[in-house]
């Protein structure tokens, strides 16, 4: 009996003859081997593409103008291709085997693609702020003179001599809670002149470098962070309940292998933090919102190449003046009217994304994990009392982080 392999061959090579009497070009025959890819690069923008028998092969539209083809199951069926501006579709004949079919429909020496691949995200976020504010403010003052400067957050409290009086108490006031206070008293004038002035200078830098492997056409994800709770009222509000959102760094990519060194890759990065100062009560209860920062693209790389796939420059800038009316204009003693602040916030953040192409460790490898060195850690009381330092380090070896 003639055998499958053969069967199979004469098949597709009666196939091909037929195509080839109706008088279709050779190149319509798209000949892909079992979890193998080819792809199709259209001269126009591609509106819809079909297949045949989706369970022999898989048919996906990457951009606008090509078409990636990847092959399931031995077998052949057809593949339809509708271009921009034409209702008639391109049609191909598809033919999906291994290696040993013939030569005419399958190219026997082609490699096969490695499909693993390990993408780094580099996510990198730098914020600087700065606030300038300056305040004048008078009291009347039955004491002795007296001076003193106060730290932020902190009382510059002034009692007069009997008492009914106390500067940052109850009946006191300030022009600014959380600047340097400097306080004047001058008994005989029965007066106090505080002068409130901050200047706050702030940086920030956030830095984050998931890692994560997928195969080809396939989707993973990742997430390191944590949950917080959300109350959420049940029914007419007797009964409540709670709800986790998740936040931190969270990853989503998937890598499709085009080529040995050619990868296109969709990737979807996100970093969240929680932000109170945009959050909402509900039933007495505080909860935060989130500060997201996200991006979703498709890029084409080659192994081992970086792209930028997103950034962000935001500045924002406020300025305030509170003043008395008219006195507050007078030149040079209008500054003893009114409070001044202002504030700026510059942000900046950088997305970056690298992928390779990788294969599996040989079976036995040994893979050193991080911080295995301290595993036979285990210092006796005169050590520990004696020389122990602090460093956590017994062999002088590196702390075993990955990075």
């Amino acid at each position: 009996m003639m055998g499958a392999a053969m069967r199979l061959g004469i098949r597709y090579a009666i196939l091909a003859a037929a195509c080839l009497f109706a008088g279709t070009a050779a190149a319509d025959i798209i000949q892909v081997g079992e979890g193998q890819q080819e792809l199709l690069k259209m001269q126009h923008r591609v509106s819809r593409v079909a297949v045949g028998n989706p369970e022999t092969a898989a048919v996906n539209v990457l951009g606008v103008r090509d078409v990636l083809l990847t092959g399931l199951k031995r077998g052949d069926t057809s593949l339809l291709i509708w271009l921009q501006g034409s209702s008639d579709p391109i049609r191909h004949s598809i033919v999906v085997g291994a290696g040993d079919l013939p030569d005419v429909l399958l190219d026997a020496e082609r490699q096969p693609l490695k499909t693993q691949v390990q993408t780094d995200i580099r996510v990198a976020e730098v914020s600087r702020t700065a606030i300038r504010r300056m305040g004048f403010n008078f009291l009347t003052n039955d004491g002795q003179s007296a001076g003193r400067l106060s730290p932020p957050g902190s009382s510059a409290g002034f009692e007069t001599s009997d008492g009914d009086f106390s500067l940052l108490g109850q009946n006191g006031f300030q022009p600014i809670n959380d600047a340097f206070n400097l306080l004047f008293t001058d008994g005989n004038q029965d007066s106090i002149a505080l002068l409130s002035i901050l200047e706050r200078r702030g940086l920030m830098r956030t830095l984050a470098e998931p890692s994560l492997m997928a195969m080809s056409g396939q989707t993973a994800t990742f997430l390191a962070g944590g949950e917080f709770p959300i109350p959420v009222a049940q029914g007419n509000g007797d009964a409540i309940s709670v709800e986790f959102k998740e936040f931190g760094v969270r990853l989503s990519l998937t890598p499709t292998v085009l080529q040995n060194d050619r990868i296109v890759l969709k990737v979807a990065p996100e970093v969240s933090e929680l932000d109170f100062s945009s959050g909402v009560q509900v039933n007495g209860i505080s909860i935060p919102g989130i500060a997201v920062r996200r991006t979703d693209t498709t890029v084409e790389l080659g192994d081992g190449e970086t792209f930028i796939i997103s950034g962000l420059v935001d500045q924002d800038m406020a300025a305030n003046v509170d003043k008395v009316p008219w006195l507050g204009d007078i030149p040079i003693l209008g500054t003893f009217f009114r409070s001044t602040s202002f504030s700026r916030n510059d942000r900046e953040l950088v997305m970056v994304v690298t992928p390779h192409l990788v294969t599996p460790l040989k079976a036995g490898t040994r893979v050193p994990l991080p911080g295995e060195q301290f595993d036979d850690y285990d210092p006796d009381s005169a050590d520990l009392f004696f020389f122990e330092r602090g460093d956590f380090d017994p062999d002088g070896a590196s702390t075993g982080f990955t990075r």
